[in-house]
C-alpha cells in the first residue's frame, strides 16, 4: 500500500510540475515554514515558480530532500547557487 501510495504521489508531483516557463526559486530555511513554501509551490499548477534549491545554515539538513528539492548547504553559498540554477 506504501509503494503505491508512494508512485501515485511522485506520479501526480510529475504531472503539476510545470516543464517549461517558470521562474526557478532558491528557497531559504528547511524547517517547516521552507517546507510549506516549497510544498505550496508545487502543488498549485498555476505557480509561475519551482524551488530548484533550499538553503539552511542548520548543517544537520545539509543535503536532505524535501519533495525531491535539496537542501544545498547554508548561506555561504547562496551566491553559487544562485548561479548554478540561474
Amino acid at each position: 500500500m506504501f509503494a503505491g501510495r508512494s508512485a501515485w504521489r511522485l506520479f501526480r508531483e510529475r504531472l503539476i510540475r510545470p516543464e517549461a516557463d517558470y521562474e526557478p526559486v532558491i528557497v531559504f530555511g528547511a524547517g517547516e515554514g521552507g517546507w510549506q513554501v516549497v510544498r505550496s509551490m508545487l502543488n498549485n499548477a498555476n505557480s509561475p515558480y519551482v524551488p530548484v534549491a533550499l538553503i539552511d545554515d542548520d548543517e544537520d539538513l545539509h543535503n536532505l530532500r524535501l519533495r525531491n528539492v535539496r537542501v544545498v548547504g547554508g548561506r555561504e553559498l547562496l551566491a553559487s547557487t544562485a548561479e548554478r540554477f540561474g
